[in-house]
């Protein structure tokens, strides 16, 4: 749910934050990244693994990736892979 709210606020479509709450807003997103990856070794499925690697590249400054990473359906990874690579 996280990454969604984020990906909204990019395209407008969730207010921005006000000035009082970035800081710890910025913080509570670094913590959930943070336990994402302290938890790599759990097992998940495809959709936790993809929420936490989303996350981490929205909170990095990389939102095209975060959101590639989390709007890619599961099962169409290797098809998409084969459409734009040549191994």
């Amino acid at each position: 749910m996280t990454v969604a709210i984020e990906l909204a606020r990019g395209q407008g479509q969730n207010p921005e934050l006000p000035d009082w709450l970035k800081e710890d807003y910025d913080q509570a997103l670094w913590g959930i990244a943070k336990y994402g990856c302290d938890n790599l070794k759990k097992e998940w499925d495809a959709s936790i693994l993809k929420s936490v690697l989303a996350l981490v590249a929205i909170i990095k400054s990389n939102r095209d990736l975060g959101e590639l990473i989390f709007e890619v359906d599961e099962g169409y990874e290797k098809d998409l892979l084969d459409k734009f690579f040549e191994y």
